[in-house]
């Protein structure tokens, strides 16, 4: 077994959304590869990159195919080092390269990703939450939900497509078109976030589940913050916060991702009088911030988006520090490629939740079929979602 890198290719492709995308080969000596698609816009856009893709293959193909050509291809470190000095080279084109270099390292050594990455510790598939409801009317920006009553995650699959499909005759029988929204969710035409709250938690109970115990609401946030205001509603930090804690009370809500700004410190310290494990707050970093998560992050969960970082090394790196903060970590898939890797990574790290964005999306799909053929490889060693909260 040689595990010293022979080649490096790449090439832009297209994503599942039709959205550029760069696919990175790592060839070993002893004929290993492995095979990693990254969005060249790093998150889901409306953006397209013409021709970004097309030139980081062309620096991948000559300078960090020479610069990175007889390296041992599980010195992640390392490698990961020698592409941050290359600073014209994209993000998204370091990450491609970074996470095909670990695939090809986990193949030569026989081992699935997630083990190689996580270690023997890694055992947890993580829960998944589903966005439902693009809400651009409401003062939310998406509505999902989070099967928590689910002992698997083939079951949590199943209980979300009932309750999708529920909340879709409930709009068609309101009379509403139903397209997709930006999210993935279906747009829907209600005014408030308690209305669509309202119109799931009806869904769910169509379904034949309860609401907060087989099935929990998960919303998602981001207002604007300027002058210590939000501007959606012109509500204050306070005003703010405990429009959330009265959403929480009447509401089986299970996590809110992105309530406040996280500059907002009064918000947040308001927010701090919720009951301990009654909902998970969820705060993201930011794009290239993650080294820094238990700074950046006030909320007792942690977003991350792997594809807005560029390196294996560093996503690992930002998670662990997380962690060990006390952080809950929840994993957010940005773009739609064949990939797989950020499933074995929500493994590898034992994230207790993982937003995989609507649930027939073809990014999704990928996602969860990867998740579901690692939970069949774990068996009775495994664990679904975050235990007990």
């Amino acid at each position: 077994m040689d595990v010293s890198i022979d080649e490096i290719k790449a090439r832009e492709i297209l994503g599942l959304e039709g959205m550029p995308a760069l696919e990175a080969e790592v060839i070993l000596e002893d004929g290993t590869y492995g095979l990693s698609q990254v969005s060249c816009s790093g998150a889901s856009s409306p953006v397209r990159e013409n021709g970004a893709g097309n030139a980081a293959a062309a620096a991948i193909n000559e300078e960090i195919n020479n610069m990175l050509c007889g390296e041992n291809t599980t010195d992640q470190l390392e490698i990961d080092n020698a592409l941050r000095s290359v600073a014209e080279l994209p993000a998204f084109a370091r990450l491609a390269v970074s996470s095909a270099c670990a695939k090809a390292a986990a193949n030569a050594l026989s081992l699935p990703l997630y083990r190689y990455l996580g270690g023997v510790f890694a055992h947890t598939i993580p829960m998944p939450e589903f966005t439902l409801l693009d809400t651009p009317e409401a003062d939310s920006k998406a509505l999902g939900i989070r099967p928590s009553g689910a002992a698997c995650l083939a079951e949590a699959i199943a209980v979300s497509e009932a309750v999708a499909a529920s909340v879709r005759d409930l709009l068609e029988a309101r009379g509403s078109r139903i397209p997709a929204g930006e999210n993935g969710g279906f747009a829907s035409p209600l005014a408030t976030a308690e209305e669509n709250i309202l119109l799931v938690c009806a869904a769910i109970e169509r379904a034949g589940f309860i609401p907060g115990e087989d099935v929990e609401l998960g919303l998602s946030f981001g207002a604007g913050f300027a002058d210590n205001k939000y501007c959606s509603k012109a509500r204050s930090a306070e005003d703010e916060a405990a429009y959330f804690a009265e959403l929480c009370e009447r509401f089986p809500v299970g996590s809110i991702d992105l309530p406040l700004e996280k500059s907002d410190a009064a918000g947040w310290q308001f927010l701090a009088e919720i009951p301990d494990g009654y909902v998970m707050l969820s705060c993201d970093p930011g794009p290239g911030r993650q080294w820094e998560t238990p700074r950046l992050c006030p909320a007792p969960c942690c977003i991350s988006r792997p594809e807005e970082q560029s390196s294996v090394s560093g996503i690992l790196a930002s998670l662990n520090a997380a962690a060990a903060a006390g952080k809950k970590i929840k994993i957010r898939r940005s773009s739609a490629t064949e990939d797989t890797f950020i499933a074995d990574l929500a493994v590898a790290v034992n994230a207790g939740y993982i937003a995989a964005g609507a649930l027939r999306s073809p990014g999704s799909s990928v996602l969860l079929n990867q998740l579901l053929r690692i939970e069949e490889e774990l068996g009775a060693n495994g664990t679904f979602g975050p235990g007990e909260e």
